[in-house]
C-alpha cells in the first residue's frame, strides 16, 4: 500500500471520531461523565457514518481535482455535514412523523442548533482528514 493510500485510510480512521473526542472533554467541564460519554458516542457513530455514506465519494471525486487546500476541504465538510444532517433528519421525520403541522414547525425550528453542529462537527472532521492524508506541499 502507497503511503498515500495509507494516510488517506488513517485519515478515515481518525478524522471522524476527533471531534467527538474533543467535544466529550468540553463536555466533561458541564455534564456527567456518563452523559459526556453518550454524546461522544452518538457523534461519533454518526461522524463515522457520514465519512462512509458521503465522505469516501467526496474524497475520491476530490483526488480527481487537482491539489485542494484546507479551506475547500472544510467547505466540503460542512456541505457533508449539512447533507447528512438533512438526509437523517429528512427520512427519520418523514418515516416517524405523526403530529400536528404546528408541532413540526417548533421540531424544525429546535432542530437548526443540531443542523450547525452537524456542519461544524463535519468541518472539523474534514479539516482534520486534510491534515492527515492530504497535506504535504499544498498551500493552505
Amino acid at each position: 500500500m502507497s503511503s498515500s493510500k495509507l494516510r488517506a485510510v488513517l485519515g478515515f480512521l481518525v478524522s471522524p471520531g476527533a471531534p467527538a473526542l474533543g467535544l466529550y472533554l468540553i463536555n466533561l467541564c458541564f455534564v456527567s461523565r456518563d452523559e459526556a460519554l453518550l454524546a461522544g458516542v452518538i457523534l461519533a457513530t454518526l461522524g463515522y457514518a457520514a465519512a462512509v455514506i458521503i465522505g469516501m465519494p467526496a474524497y475520491l471525486f476530490m483526488l480527481k481535482k487537482s491539489p485542494v487546500g484546507l479551506r475547500s476541504y472544510l467547505m466540503v465538510g460542512g456541505l457533508i455535514g449539512l447533507l447528512f444532517y438533512l438526509l437523517f433528519f429528512g427520512v427519520w421525520a418523514l418515516v416517524s412523523y405523526q403530529s400536528a403541522p404546528e408541532h413540526a414547525i417548533a421540531l424544525i425550528r429546535n432542530s437548526v442548533a443540531a443542523g450547525l453542529t452537524a456542519i461544524g462537527y463535519a468541518s472539523i472532521a474534514s479539516g482534520t482528514f486534510w491534515l492527515i492524508a492530504i497535506r504535504k506541499n499544498i498551500p493552505i
